[in-house]
């Protein structure tokens, strides 16, 4: 039992990784492709692939099976929607918190864009560990679409130091206005970001 638990989260977890950071190409997942790259048995990946399903990482269509979802124009207009309503709510929902956090701005350790430790931050300091989850999984689901705006988009260093200094400022009616800029400025560049999405690099 703990043998195959451990295979189990080993194979998340490198599963989880391959999807967030776009290894693995949209479409059909085939299990015998994913019990040889991550060495594990058939029941240990399917569980995780299970777990990643209610992620949003992996979807499991009518027909049976799982798939690696798209990043399509439609797609990424919905997650920029669903994260900018998760966002704002967490901006404005800061009455549970225990006590002030702190956010460090540069995590030499963290590869990640740093809006997402920003967004996980404002998360945390609801108190809310729904909140905390929810933004997670965003960021996860988001990475690939984080690196395109890289790409396309230009400012974001001063953009993410204006909102920044804002929420370190407690300024809750401008962080509010920023988070709304922030995300109806991706959506006027829809189509430029979802075209500079990095390609699967492996199969």
């Amino acid at each position: 039992m703990g043998a195959d638990h451990g295979l189990s989260e080993r194979a998340y977890a490198a599963l989880k990784l391959d999807l967030v950071e776009g290894e693995l190409p949209p479409g059909r997942v085939r299990i015998p492709h994913l019990v040889e790259r991550y060495q594990a048995g058939a029941t240990p990946v399917r569980e995780a692939m299970l777990r990643l399903v209610g992620e949003g990482l992996l979807i499991m269509p009518e027909r049976g099976g799982f798939e690696v979802p798209a990043l399509d124009e439609t797609a990424v207009g919905h997650l920029y929607a669903i994260a900018q309503c998760t966002i704002l709510d967490a901006a404005a929902c800061q009455v549970g918190a225990s006590s002030p956090l702190a956010f460090d701005e540069r995590d030499e350790t963290d590869p990640a864009p740093p809006i997402e430790r920003l967004f996980e931050f404002l998360a945390a300091r609801t108190g809310n560990p729904y909140f905390l989850v929810r933004v997670q999984s965003l960021n996860d689901q988001m990475r690939r679409i984080r690196r395109a705006e890289e790409r396309r988009l230009s400012g974001l260093q001063r953009e993410f130091a204006a909102l920044l200094g804002q929420i370190r400022r407690d300024e809750r009616p401008s962080v509010r206005r920023s988070l709304i800029a922030y995300h109806k400025r991706r959506l006027r560049h829809l189509p430029e970001i979802v075209g500079a999405i990095p390609p699967a690099r492996r199969a």
